[in-house]
């Protein structure tokens, strides 16, 4: 399954069969093989987000310095020690 993000104005969307109803976010998660398809008429695969401790943070960016990739954004969330990671 993969989630993508609705192009504006669409709810809603049928393909290979089946029918899918976007979130309250606008997203729809759909089966692997309708994502090309979707993609094609504008659906946009969602980027990867997770929330994780300050501490899992540094060690995840300590890491990523040391192979030398680009360390994931860093979003502070107000009055909780936790850091959000999107990637693209």
């Amino acid at each position: 399954m993969v989630r993508l993000q609705c192009p504006e104005g669409n709810s809603q969307v049928s393909v290979d069969g089946r029918n899918y109803q976007a979130d309250d976010t606008g997203f729809v998660t759909v089966q692997e093989e309708s994502v090309q398809k979707l993609q094609a008429i504008g659906f946009k695969i969602s980027p990867v987000s997770m929330t994780v401790s300050q501490e899992d943070f540094d060690a995840i960016a300590a890491n990523a310095r040391n192979l030398n990739l680009p360390v994931p954004g860093e979003v502070k969330v107000a009055g909780k020690s936790s850091t959000r990671i999107t990637v693209e």
